[in-house]
């Protein structure tokens, strides 16, 4: 068995030194794009394929929806009662007032 025995030398080539170089540079650049696409798509893929799911139901469902309009004029009536200040009466009893009902009468035996 004979070694692979591989030189590479620009001055055996001659006159087409140059084409073998920009034909080595030209692999070299269509390689590296080949491989960022599929290190891009590799990376991507599962959100493209969300995104495209996306476009296709919104595609599916391109009218506008209804509008209940007695959903809405209930809503606007609700909103609008709700802004309606309520006059309280005066003669509510005050939850938070407590009068000392009680007397300091001893209960026990020590006076």
């Amino acid at each position: 068995m004979h070694p692979i025995n591989f030189k590479f030398s620009l001055e055996k080539s001659g006159r087409y030194a140059h084409w073998r170089v920009l034909n080595l540079i030209i692999v070299g650049l269509l390689l590296g794009g080949a491989m960022f696409t599929f290190y891009f798509i590799q990376q991507n893929i599962f959100s493209s394929i969300a995104n495209a799911n996306a476009i296709v139901a919104l595609r599916a469902n391109a009218s506008a929806d209804t509008v209940n309009l007695q959903a809405f004029a209930a809503a606007k009536d609700a909103i609008a009662e709700k802004k309606i200040k309520i006059e309280l009466n005066t003669a509510l009893r005050n939850i938070f007032f407590y009068a000392a009902t009680s007397t300091r009468i001893a209960s026990g035996t020590n006076q």
